[in-house]
């Protein structure tokens, strides 16, 4: 069966009522910026501590950190405090931040992957689907600003490079179940938001951002096969400015 954690997935009209339903769950966390980060909001608007759009430039950058720098990864990136021993990059930017800032670039999110086992061990899956995502990590080494796109840090178990497409997928707005009620009162949560999945690699059914390649996150179905390239990138709480594109850049109206 699948993870328990995946969300069950609302009707379409429900997942793109607009910028008011979903800021509404938005976290506005302060994130701490390290010195030598390359501003985010250097020629685009913060929206978020450590988030910022710009839409000449048809980008979203996020203040991050390099999670995990060696072994076997199952997210790209993590929110903080969820998932860093298996991340590369964690943020302290919530996720429902992230997609606003999606938004905020004219782009229509689709749904995350599913995958499911019948009674005699078949797998059967669901693509994720979405816009194309492209991610870079920016940072600084002495006075260079380098920049390089994400899955460069990626390997597989053959050497092999990370080749899957990203598609912005959308996580889940679900409503509070009685444990999260009871701290936040009724109302809706941003499923991410919860459990940190902001770009996926193995497919937990909640991501924001997912590869094409849909991967069970377990073990006896699926073994590991994404892990660090450990030579092609800085040390583990290395900062760095990860950077978010469209790959087809969306045509957005003119008031």
């Amino acid at each position: 069966m699948p993870d328990p954690r995946s969300p069950v997935r609302p009707g379409r009209g429900s997942r793109s009522a607009g910028f008011a339903r979903l800021l509404a769950v938005v976290s506005t966390a302060a994130v701490a910026v390290a010195a030598n980060t390359v501003p985010v909001d250097g020629g685009g608007v913060r929206i978020a501590p450590g988030l910022a759009v710009d839409l000449q430039r048809n980008e979203v950058r996020i203040v991050a950190r390099v999670a995990c720098d060696q072994g076997f990864l199952e997210q790209l990136v993590c929110l903080q405090g969820t998932r860093e021993h298996e991340s590369l990059l964690s943020t302290a930017v919530a996720p429902s931040a992230v997609h606003a800032g999606l938004l905020m670039l004219g782009l229509e999110p689709g749904h995350p992957g599913r995958w499911s086992m019948a009674d005699g061990g078949s797998v059967s899956t669901v693509e994720p689907e979405g816009p194309h995502i492209e991610a870079f990590v920016r940072r600084i080494r002495g006075s260079t600003v380098l920049e390089a796109p994400l899955r460069d840090w990626v390997v597989g178990p053959d050497g092999s490079a990370f080749i899957a497409a990203l598609v912005f997928a959308g996580s889940e707005v679900r409503p509070n179940p009685p444990s999260l009620a009871r701290l936040r009162g009724p109302g809706e949560h941003y499923v991410a938001d919860l459990t940190g999945s902001l770009i996926g690699l193995v497919t937990f059914g909640d991501e924001v951002i997912a590869p094409t390649s849909v991967q069970p996150d377990r073990t006896d179905v699926s073994e590991p096969i994404h892990s660090a390239r450990s030579g092609a990138m800085p040390s583990s709480g290395s900062a760095v400015t990860l950077i978010l594109r469209p790959v087809t850049p969306p045509i957005r109206s003119v008031p």
